[in-house]
């Protein structure tokens, strides 16, 4: 069951960039797709601290902590999947005019949604 599962998640990271066979292996892991999570940590200015919570939640982020930084800071702190992860830089400094930053660690494998997981399988079944 670990090589499947192993199988699985290069899944979500592979099946973006075209590997097919890997989708195959979902079906040894007993129908579960597993996806990377990230903790995400944002700094931005207060004045953005809207834009930068509605942005993650778009991006299926799970908004656990804000915290206060001198200067008139925030620092806010998200669950984000890795696959919502994509171009957030260049999101991230369009919305704050380049005054926030931003760092990614690993949280954790967690079961991609059914929605998502059924897209994922489709679109390997049209491409084949």
């Amino acid at each position: 069951m670990e090589s499947c599962l192993t199988c699985v998640i290069c899944c979500i990271n592979c099946c973006s960039y075209g590997v097919p066979d890997i989708v195959s292996s979902l079906w040894c892991a007993h129908d579960i797709l597993w996806g990377c999570n990230l903790q995400v940590e944002v700094v931005t200015p207060e004045d953005h601290m809207g834009d930068v919570i509605g942005d993650l939640n778009s991006r299926r982020g799970m908004v656990s902590e804000f915290l206060d930084k001198p200067g008139g800071l925030k620092v806010i702190r998200a669950e984000v999947p890795l696959s919502e992860m994509f171009s957030y830089v260049s999101t991230l400094r369009g919305m704050t005019k380049g005054r926030a930053q931003y760092t990614m660690t690993f949280e954790k494998y967690d079961n991609v949604p059914n929605q998502i997981q059924e897209k994922i399988v489709a679109d390997h079944k049209v491409a084949a």
